[in-house]
Protein backbone atom coordinates (compact mmCIF):
# COMPACT_ATOMS: atom_id res chain seq x y z
CA UNK A 1 0.00 0.00 0.00
CA UNK A 2 1.31 3.46 -0.89
CA UNK A 3 1.98 5.87 1.93
CA UNK A 4 0.72 9.47 1.94
CA UNK A 5 4.30 10.60 1.33
CA UNK A 6 4.74 8.40 -1.77
CA UNK A 7 1.37 9.52 -3.14
CA UNK A 8 2.36 13.16 -2.72
CA UNK A 9 5.59 12.50 -4.62
CA UNK A 10 3.78 10.67 -7.43
CA UNK A 11 1.09 13.28 -8.08
CA UNK A 12 3.39 15.85 -9.75
CA UNK A 13 4.90 13.11 -11.93
CA UNK A 14 1.44 11.97 -13.05
CA UNK A 15 0.40 15.56 -13.75
CA UNK A 16 3.64 16.14 -15.66
CA UNK A 17 2.86 13.08 -17.82
CA UNK A 18 -0.65 14.41 -18.49
CA UNK A 19 0.64 17.81 -19.57
CA UNK A 20 3.34 16.32 -21.81
CA UNK A 21 0.86 13.86 -23.37
CA UNK A 22 -1.71 16.57 -24.08
CA UNK A 23 0.77 19.01 -25.63
CA UNK A 24 2.35 16.22 -27.66
CA UNK A 25 -1.10 15.22 -28.92
CA UNK A 26 -1.82 18.79 -30.00
CA UNK A 27 1.45 18.92 -31.92
CA UNK A 28 1.00 15.53 -33.61
CA UNK A 29 -2.60 16.30 -34.60
CA UNK A 30 -1.60 19.69 -36.00
CA UNK A 31 -3.62 21.72 -33.51
CA UNK A 32 -0.32 23.44 -32.79
CA UNK A 33 1.36 23.69 -36.19
CA UNK A 34 5.03 23.39 -37.05
CA UNK A 35 6.81 26.45 -35.71
CA UNK A 36 3.69 27.34 -33.76
CA UNK A 37 3.90 28.91 -30.34
CA UNK A 38 2.89 27.01 -27.23
CA UNK A 39 0.88 28.63 -24.42
CA UNK A 40 3.01 30.42 -21.85
CA UNK A 41 4.01 28.64 -18.69
CA UNK A 42 1.53 30.72 -16.68
CA UNK A 43 -1.24 29.79 -19.10
CA UNK A 44 -0.33 26.11 -18.81
CA UNK A 45 -0.30 26.39 -15.02
CA UNK A 46 -3.83 27.73 -15.08
CA UNK A 47 -5.10 25.26 -17.69
CA UNK A 48 -3.78 22.16 -15.94
CA UNK A 49 -3.94 23.44 -12.33
CA UNK A 50 -0.27 22.59 -11.89
CA UNK A 51 2.80 24.14 -10.34
CA UNK A 52 5.34 25.98 -12.44
CA UNK A 53 7.85 23.24 -11.65
CA UNK A 54 5.51 20.54 -12.98
CA UNK A 55 4.80 22.51 -16.16
CA UNK A 56 8.49 23.11 -16.69
CA UNK A 57 9.21 19.40 -16.26
CA UNK A 58 6.68 18.56 -18.99
CA UNK A 59 8.19 21.16 -21.33
CA UNK A 60 11.71 19.91 -20.64
CA UNK A 61 10.63 16.41 -21.60
CA UNK A 62 9.09 17.58 -24.88
CA UNK A 63 12.23 19.57 -25.65
CA UNK A 64 14.40 16.53 -24.95
CA UNK A 65 12.22 14.45 -27.28
CA UNK A 66 12.63 17.05 -30.03
CA UNK A 67 9.04 18.33 -30.19
CA UNK A 68 9.67 21.88 -28.96
CA UNK A 69 12.45 24.42 -28.55
CA UNK A 70 12.84 27.77 -26.78
CA UNK A 71 13.42 30.67 -29.19
CA UNK A 72 14.18 33.53 -26.85
CA UNK A 73 11.69 36.37 -27.11
CA UNK A 74 9.70 34.32 -29.65
CA UNK A 75 8.70 31.93 -26.88
CA UNK A 76 8.50 28.14 -26.79
CA UNK A 77 7.62 26.76 -30.21
CA UNK A 78 7.16 23.49 -32.07
CA UNK A 79 10.32 22.50 -33.92
CA UNK A 80 10.36 22.41 -37.71
CA UNK A 81 11.23 18.68 -37.69
CA UNK A 82 9.49 17.01 -34.72
CA UNK A 83 10.08 13.27 -34.26
CA UNK A 84 6.64 12.17 -35.47
CA UNK A 85 7.64 13.51 -38.89
CA UNK A 86 11.35 12.67 -39.18
CA UNK A 87 12.27 9.89 -36.71
CA UNK A 88 12.11 6.36 -38.13
CA UNK A 89 12.40 3.07 -36.25
CA UNK A 90 14.24 0.09 -37.76
CA UNK A 91 12.87 -3.06 -36.13
CA UNK A 92 15.26 -6.03 -36.02
CA UNK A 93 14.53 -9.46 -34.57
CA UNK A 94 18.21 -10.16 -33.82
CA UNK A 95 20.86 -8.52 -31.68
CA UNK A 96 23.86 -6.55 -32.97
CA UNK A 97 27.06 -8.50 -33.45
CA UNK A 98 29.44 -8.59 -30.50
CA UNK A 99 31.86 -11.23 -31.78
CA UNK A 100 32.37 -13.93 -34.38
CA UNK A 101 29.47 -16.14 -33.29
CA UNK A 102 27.09 -13.18 -32.98
CA UNK A 103 27.97 -11.96 -36.46
CA UNK A 104 26.76 -15.26 -37.88
CA UNK A 105 23.28 -14.61 -36.43
CA UNK A 106 23.08 -11.04 -37.68
CA UNK A 107 22.80 -10.88 -41.49
CA UNK A 108 25.07 -8.52 -43.37
CA UNK A 109 21.93 -7.04 -44.91
CA UNK A 110 20.78 -5.82 -41.49
CA UNK A 111 24.23 -4.39 -40.81
CA UNK A 112 24.11 -2.55 -44.12
CA UNK A 113 20.69 -1.08 -43.29
CA UNK A 114 21.82 0.10 -39.84
CA UNK A 115 25.02 1.57 -41.30
CA UNK A 116 23.05 3.47 -43.94
CA UNK A 117 20.60 4.72 -41.32
CA UNK A 118 23.54 6.24 -39.44
CA UNK A 119 24.86 7.76 -42.67
CA UNK A 120 21.42 9.24 -43.37
CA UNK A 121 21.49 11.01 -40.01
CA UNK A 122 24.88 12.53 -40.81
CA UNK A 123 23.76 14.01 -44.12
CA UNK A 124 20.17 15.03 -43.36
CA UNK A 125 17.78 16.15 -40.62
CA UNK A 126 16.19 12.70 -40.41
CA UNK A 127 16.85 10.34 -37.50
CA UNK A 128 16.76 6.55 -37.38
CA UNK A 129 16.79 4.35 -34.29
CA UNK A 130 17.45 0.62 -34.43
CA UNK A 131 15.50 -1.57 -32.00
CA UNK A 132 17.08 -4.99 -31.47
CA UNK A 133 15.69 -8.35 -30.40
CA UNK A 134 12.11 -7.45 -31.37
CA UNK A 135 10.96 -11.03 -31.92
CA UNK A 136 7.62 -11.16 -30.14
CA UNK A 137 8.94 -11.30 -26.57
CA UNK A 138 7.53 -8.30 -24.74
CA UNK A 139 9.83 -8.29 -21.71
CA UNK A 140 13.03 -7.12 -23.44
CA UNK A 141 14.46 -3.64 -22.90
CA UNK A 142 14.30 -2.63 -26.56
CA UNK A 143 10.71 -3.89 -26.94
CA UNK A 144 9.66 -1.75 -23.97
CA UNK A 145 11.56 1.23 -25.39
CA UNK A 146 9.94 0.76 -28.79
CA UNK A 147 6.41 0.56 -27.37
CA UNK A 148 7.04 3.70 -25.28
CA UNK A 149 8.20 5.55 -28.39
CA UNK A 150 5.14 4.35 -30.32
CA UNK A 151 2.68 5.39 -27.60
CA UNK A 152 4.38 8.77 -27.19
CA UNK A 153 4.24 9.48 -30.96
CA UNK A 154 8.02 9.74 -31.14
CA UNK A 155 8.23 7.85 -34.44
CA UNK A 156 7.23 8.80 -37.98
CA UNK A 157 6.95 5.11 -38.84
CA UNK A 158 8.50 1.67 -38.56
CA UNK A 159 10.80 -0.10 -41.01
CA UNK A 160 10.96 -3.90 -40.87
CA UNK A 161 13.94 -5.29 -42.84
CA UNK A 162 12.16 -8.67 -42.83
CA UNK A 163 8.62 -10.04 -42.52
CA UNK A 164 7.42 -9.13 -38.98
CA UNK A 165 4.95 -12.02 -38.70
CA UNK A 166 6.11 -12.83 -35.15
CA UNK A 167 4.87 -9.43 -33.94
CA UNK A 168 1.18 -9.99 -34.66
CA UNK A 169 -0.93 -9.03 -31.69
CA UNK A 170 1.65 -6.62 -30.26
CA UNK A 171 1.50 -2.80 -30.26
CA UNK A 172 4.32 -2.83 -32.82
CA UNK A 173 1.91 -4.05 -35.51
CA UNK A 174 -1.47 -3.24 -34.02
CA UNK A 175 -1.20 0.43 -32.94
CA UNK A 176 -3.42 2.36 -35.38
CA UNK A 177 -2.32 5.31 -37.54
CA UNK A 178 1.37 4.40 -37.46
CA UNK A 179 2.94 3.99 -40.93
CA UNK A 180 4.77 0.71 -41.40
CA UNK A 181 6.76 -0.83 -44.25
CA UNK A 182 8.44 -4.23 -44.49
CA UNK A 183 11.11 -5.46 -46.88
CA UNK A 184 9.51 -8.74 -47.98
CA UNK A 185 7.94 -10.45 -50.95
CA UNK A 186 4.22 -10.48 -51.64
CA UNK A 187 1.52 -7.82 -51.72
CA UNK A 188 1.05 -5.26 -48.94
CA UNK A 189 -0.79 -6.51 -45.86
CA UNK A 190 -3.35 -4.61 -43.80
CA UNK A 191 -1.53 -1.57 -42.46
CA UNK A 192 1.82 -2.79 -43.78
CA UNK A 193 3.34 -1.53 -47.03
CA UNK A 194 6.03 -3.61 -48.71
CA UNK A 195 9.35 -3.02 -50.44
CA UNK A 196 10.36 -6.09 -52.45
CA UNK A 197 13.85 -7.01 -53.62
CA UNK A 198 13.58 -8.38 -57.17
CA UNK A 199 15.10 -11.82 -56.61
CA UNK A 200 14.10 -13.07 -60.08
CA UNK A 201 16.00 -10.23 -61.68
CA UNK A 202 18.95 -10.94 -59.39
CA UNK A 203 19.17 -14.51 -60.69
CA UNK A 204 18.59 -13.43 -64.27
CA UNK A 205 21.37 -10.86 -64.24
CA UNK A 206 23.81 -13.28 -62.58
CA UNK A 207 23.09 -15.94 -65.21
CA UNK A 208 23.29 -13.46 -68.09
CA UNK A 209 26.68 -12.27 -66.86
CA UNK A 210 28.05 -15.81 -66.59
CA UNK A 211 26.68 -16.70 -70.03
CA UNK A 212 28.26 -13.56 -71.49
CA UNK A 213 31.57 -14.72 -70.01
CA UNK A 214 31.18 -17.98 -71.95
CA UNK A 215 30.29 -20.11 -68.93
CA UNK A 216 27.83 -22.93 -69.52
CA UNK A 217 27.87 -25.13 -66.39
CA UNK A 218 26.47 -23.10 -63.52
CA UNK A 219 26.45 -23.81 -59.78
CA UNK A 220 24.47 -22.05 -57.08
CA UNK A 221 25.34 -21.52 -53.40
CA UNK A 222 22.42 -20.08 -51.41
CA UNK A 223 21.27 -19.87 -47.81
CA UNK A 224 17.99 -21.74 -48.52
CA UNK A 225 16.75 -24.14 -51.18
CA UNK A 226 13.56 -22.17 -51.90
CA UNK A 227 14.99 -20.63 -55.06
CA UNK A 228 16.64 -23.71 -56.57
CA UNK A 229 13.86 -24.66 -58.98
CA UNK A 230 13.40 -21.14 -60.35
CA UNK A 231 17.18 -20.75 -60.73
CA UNK A 232 17.41 -24.03 -62.68
CA UNK A 233 14.48 -23.03 -64.91
CA UNK A 234 16.06 -19.65 -65.67
CA UNK A 235 19.38 -21.31 -66.50
CA UNK A 236 17.78 -23.84 -68.83
CA UNK A 237 15.98 -21.05 -70.72
CA UNK A 238 19.45 -19.68 -71.43
CA UNK A 239 20.74 -23.09 -72.55
CA UNK A 240 22.91 -23.31 -69.44
CA UNK A 241 23.51 -26.59 -67.62
CA UNK A 242 22.57 -26.81 -63.95
CA UNK A 243 22.76 -30.20 -62.25
CA UNK A 244 20.76 -30.75 -59.04
CA UNK A 245 23.94 -31.50 -57.07
CA UNK A 246 25.46 -28.20 -58.26
CA UNK A 247 22.79 -26.31 -56.30
CA UNK A 248 23.62 -26.26 -52.61
CA UNK A 249 22.22 -24.50 -49.55
CA UNK A 250 23.85 -23.55 -46.27
CA UNK A 251 22.10 -21.48 -43.57
CA UNK A 252 23.59 -18.04 -43.00
CA UNK A 253 23.72 -18.85 -39.28
CA UNK A 254 26.32 -21.58 -39.98
CA UNK A 255 28.24 -20.17 -42.96
CA UNK A 256 31.46 -22.00 -42.11
CA UNK A 257 29.97 -25.19 -43.59
CA UNK A 258 29.74 -23.49 -46.98
CA UNK A 259 33.52 -23.85 -47.17
CA UNK A 260 33.33 -27.63 -46.91
CA UNK A 261 30.41 -27.86 -49.33
CA UNK A 262 32.19 -25.85 -52.03
CA UNK A 263 35.44 -27.73 -51.53
CA UNK A 264 33.56 -30.96 -52.13
CA UNK A 265 31.59 -29.48 -55.05
CA UNK A 266 34.73 -28.31 -56.85
CA UNK A 267 37.03 -31.18 -55.85
CA UNK A 268 39.39 -32.15 -58.66
CA UNK A 269 38.65 -35.44 -60.38
CA UNK A 270 34.91 -34.89 -60.57
CA UNK A 271 33.54 -34.50 -64.07
CA UNK A 272 32.08 -32.32 -65.25
CA UNK A 273 32.85 -29.40 -62.93
CA UNK A 274 30.89 -26.15 -62.93
CA UNK A 275 32.60 -23.28 -64.72
CA UNK A 276 30.31 -20.58 -63.26
CA UNK A 277 29.11 -19.96 -59.72
CA UNK A 278 26.55 -17.61 -58.20
CA UNK A 279 26.82 -16.99 -54.44
CA UNK A 280 23.29 -15.82 -53.64
CA UNK A 281 23.92 -14.70 -50.04
CA UNK A 282 26.82 -12.45 -49.03
CA UNK A 283 26.85 -14.03 -45.56
CA UNK A 284 28.31 -17.11 -47.27
CA UNK A 285 30.67 -15.34 -49.66
CA UNK A 286 33.93 -15.43 -47.72
CA UNK A 287 33.46 -19.10 -46.81
CA UNK A 288 32.56 -20.07 -50.38
CA UNK A 289 35.68 -18.31 -51.64
CA UNK A 290 37.76 -20.15 -49.01
CA UNK A 291 36.30 -23.44 -50.29
CA UNK A 292 37.33 -22.56 -53.85
CA UNK A 293 40.86 -21.85 -52.66
CA UNK A 294 40.92 -25.15 -50.75
CA UNK A 295 39.91 -26.96 -53.96
CA UNK A 296 42.66 -25.21 -55.94
CA UNK A 297 40.15 -23.47 -58.22
CA UNK A 298 41.37 -20.33 -59.96
CA UNK A 299 38.53 -17.78 -59.90
CA UNK A 300 38.42 -15.89 -63.17
CA UNK A 301 40.23 -18.74 -64.96
CA UNK A 302 38.68 -22.11 -64.08
CA UNK A 303 35.34 -20.52 -63.29
CA UNK A 304 33.73 -17.10 -62.95
CA UNK A 305 32.09 -16.10 -59.68
CA UNK A 306 29.19 -13.72 -59.19
CA UNK A 307 28.74 -12.88 -55.50
CA UNK A 308 25.72 -11.28 -53.89
CA UNK A 309 26.45 -7.99 -52.11
CA UNK A 310 24.60 -5.48 -49.95
CA UNK A 311 25.99 -2.27 -51.37
CA UNK A 312 27.84 -0.17 -50.42
CA UNK A 313 29.17 -2.71 -47.87
CA UNK A 314 30.94 -5.44 -49.88
CA UNK A 315 32.36 -8.61 -48.40
CA UNK A 316 36.14 -8.59 -48.98
CA UNK A 317 37.43 -11.28 -51.33
CA UNK A 318 41.01 -12.42 -51.98
CA UNK A 319 40.01 -13.72 -55.43
CA UNK A 320 38.30 -12.19 -58.43
CA UNK A 321 34.49 -11.96 -58.04
CA UNK A 322 31.82 -9.88 -59.73
CA UNK A 323 29.51 -8.33 -57.15
CA UNK A 324 25.78 -8.09 -57.78
CA UNK A 325 23.10 -7.17 -55.27
CA UNK A 326 20.93 -4.45 -53.81
CA UNK A 327 21.85 -0.97 -52.66
CA UNK A 328 20.98 -0.55 -48.97
CA UNK A 329 20.70 3.21 -49.51
CA UNK A 330 18.00 2.68 -52.12
CA UNK A 331 16.15 0.19 -49.92
CA UNK A 332 16.20 2.54 -46.92
CA UNK A 333 15.08 5.50 -49.02
CA UNK A 334 12.23 3.47 -50.53
CA UNK A 335 11.07 2.58 -47.01
CA UNK A 336 11.24 6.21 -45.84
CA UNK A 337 9.40 7.41 -48.96
CA UNK A 338 6.67 4.86 -48.28
CA UNK A 339 6.29 6.01 -44.67
CA UNK A 340 6.18 9.67 -45.69
CA UNK A 341 3.54 8.88 -48.33
CA UNK A 342 1.44 7.04 -45.74
CA UNK A 343 1.64 10.04 -43.41
CA UNK A 344 0.29 12.19 -46.24
CA UNK A 345 -2.63 9.80 -46.62
CA UNK A 346 -1.30 7.64 -49.45
CA UNK A 347 -0.75 3.89 -49.46
CA UNK A 348 0.89 2.03 -52.34
CA UNK A 349 -1.33 -0.83 -53.45
CA UNK A 350 1.50 -2.91 -54.90
CA UNK A 351 4.98 -3.51 -53.54
CA UNK A 352 7.75 -1.04 -54.26
CA UNK A 353 10.22 -3.05 -56.34
CA UNK A 354 13.99 -2.58 -55.90
CA UNK A 355 16.14 -3.83 -58.78
CA UNK A 356 19.56 -5.47 -58.40
CA UNK A 357 22.70 -3.70 -59.61
CA UNK A 358 26.27 -4.63 -60.39
CA UNK A 359 29.08 -2.95 -58.49
CA UNK A 360 30.04 -1.04 -61.64
CA UNK A 361 26.55 0.50 -61.70
CA UNK A 362 26.70 1.94 -58.18
CA UNK A 363 26.90 5.76 -58.27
Amino acid sequence: METRSSLQKRKPAVKQDQIADELRSRIVSGRIELGGKLPTRRELQAEFTASLQTVQGALDRLAEEGFICVRGSLGTRVTDRPPHLCHYGIVLSGYPPAGTDAEQNFPRYWTAMVNEAKALERRSDRRCTAYYGIDGHTDTEDFQRLTRDIRSHRLAGLIFPANPFQLRGTPVLETPDLPRVAVMSGPPKRGLATVTLDADQLFARALDHLAHRGRRRIALMASTDRSHESFKAMAERRSLQVEPFWMQACPYTAPQFARNIVHLLMHRGQEPLPDGLFIADDNLAEYVVAGLIDAGVRAGVDLDVVAHCNFPWPTPSPVSVTRLGFDARQILQACIDSIDAQRRGGFTRGPILVAPVFESEIP
